[in-house]
């Protein structure tokens, strides 16, 4: 039986990743700016959730001497080609195998979607932090990928990945015992010349998975001709994505 999980999706693309995940870099970028806007350093054991190929150990684990990052990651493929040479550890983030109070930050970004619950997430990281242990999260919103969505609407297709409003993280955060320090919103648009297009882009970083049986070709374009009818000008993968940094209580 061919594997279709998330983790294995991911993994086939591992090697392309960092070429291709154009606003993942972006986001990864601002996130690592994010942080270090808000600590002039930091230290201890961090452990980065949904690691993929390290992105935000060049912009962030790499600059911070007195930090030991722990990567972490559904995919086993992804982490055996990571040239990396931080401590790797495949897992799901919805069963972190780590004791209570292990890290004194824990970072994730634009990983967080995938996760099963979000709620569990949420709590699973407040226990594996120490008492004013940091969170750097960077999560895609409600808001992205909107024509997309109603496309897999349209066809009954199920969502693969959790996209919560601003003000739900808000509330995750707080009812886990997290002050918020400072948050940000931004938008990262990608434009296409046509549906295939803008579809192919989410595919070859591995972010295509779904969990139904694979369209026929006269499916997929039909797909393809609902999606392009969503727009009214360019053809846009839009990502609309919440910055958050908290302090565990």
């Amino acid at each position: 039986m061919v594997d279709h999980s998330p983790g294995s999706t991911f993994g086939a693309k591992a090697e392309v990743y960092s070429k291709f995940a154009e606003t993942q870099n972006r986001i990864a970028k601002h996130l690592s700016k994010f942080v270090l806007q808000t600590f002039n350093q930091i230290s201890g054991n961090w452990l980065d959730i949904g690691c993929g190929p390290a992105i935000l150990s060049k912009y962030l684990f790499n600059t911070q001497p007195s930090l030991t990052p722990i990567l972490l990651d559904i995919s086993l493929n992804t982490l055996k080609i990571t040239e990396n040479k931080s401590l790797k550890v495949c897992a799901d983030m919805d069963s972190l195998p780590f004791l209570p109070h292990s890290f004194n930050g824990i970072t994730a970004s634009s990983s967080l979607q995938w996760s099963q619950s979000m709620e569990l997430v949420f709590q699973t990281i407040q226990q594996t932090l120490v008492p004013k242990g940091v969170l750097a999260i960077a999560l895609f919103t409600e808001n992205s990928l909107l024509q997309l969505c109603a496309t897999q609407r349209e066809f009954s297709i199920k969502q693969p990945v959790i996209f919560p409003s601003h003000q739900s993280i808000e509330s995750l955060l707080k009812k886990n015992n997290f002050t918020i320090i400072d948050y940000d919103q931004k938008n990262f648009v990608e434009t296409f010349a046509s549906g295939i297009e803008a579809i192919r882009a989410i595919n070859r970083i591995g972010a295509g998975f779904h969990s139904g049986p694979r369209f026929s070709p006269s499916q997929l374009k039909r797909f393809i001709s609902f999606f392009e009818s969503q727009f009214s000008d360019a053809i846009e993968n839009r990502y609309s994505v919440s910055f958050f940094i908290a302090i565990r209580d």
